[in-house]
């Protein structure tokens, strides 16, 4: 009986060993805090006239051992990337400017397989600023670099998203053409976030952007994105 119970306990030993480690999982979706979405940042360290300290933070994030932190110059395109195991970091950025940030949650054992957290925008404040323009429009369709399918005769639906901090946005223009930067006007004083075009030909590149205009006269220029017709 006892050599019974001896063989019982090293099987058991045997198949515990044999057992794999659980898999890796990947990072939850970070949740970001502040600054806040669409909304006027007025809280940071000013450093001199032009520039303010914003404390980026967002919440700890399950299986993550660091984060890259994307703070995005809406205005004339430019990023910067930060790198922290900390769930908050501070950037000086030119004041009376809009940004987006978003957060990268990274697993050190899955590195090729990082989570994105939603992108936020944001205006940091300027000094004596009671309005500011409207953040520029997010092309959502056609994606840009896209080939779309298109049949003579048949049309297209331009559409994007736009906010304000002040929440006072009028009408939309849209520019669309052949030329990388479009000129042409294609839709002005549409209300609505979506334009329908026709008549596009096979096989061409089209380029397009959208200008977000609001009741006190601002206006802001969103990026140029492109598709294919094929």
């Amino acid at each position: 009986m006892r050599k019974i119970l001896i063989y019982i306990s090293l099987a058991l030993v045997i198949l515990s060993c044999g057992k794999d480690d659980p898999a890796p999982s990947s990072p939850e979706t970070p949740q970001l805090v502040f600054p806040e979405n669409n909304s006027e940042c007025i809280e940071g360290a000013i450093n001199g006239t032009n520039l303010s300290t914003i404390g980026f933070t967002w919440e700890t994030t399950a299986r993550a051992d660091r984060y890259t932190l994307t703070v995005k110059n809406l205005e004339d395109g430019s990023s910067s990337t930060y790198a922290t195991t900390n769930t908050t970091y501070d950037v000086s950025l030119m004041r009376g400017m809009p940004y987006s940030w978003q957060v990268t949650a990274i697993n050190d054992a899955l590195t090729d397989q990082p989570t994105n957290s939603a992108t936020w925008k944001f205006y940091n404040a300027g000094t004596g600023t009671s309005s500011y323009p409207p953040f520029p429009a997010e092309l959502l369709y056609p994606q840009s670099g896209a080939n779309i399918y298109y049949e003579t005769g048949s049309s297209i639906d331009l559409q994007w998203d736009a906010s304000d901090v002040d929440g006072d946005i009028t009408t939309y223009t849209i520019l669309f053409g052949t030329n990388s930067n479009p000129q042409n006007v294609a839709g002005i004083n549409i209300t609505l976030k979506r334009l329908t075009v026709s008549d596009l030909v096979k096989n061409q590149t089209y380029y397009w952007r959208v200008i977000t205009n609001d009741a006190n006269g601002n206006r802001s220029y969103s990026e140029v994105s492109q598709f294919r017709t094929r």
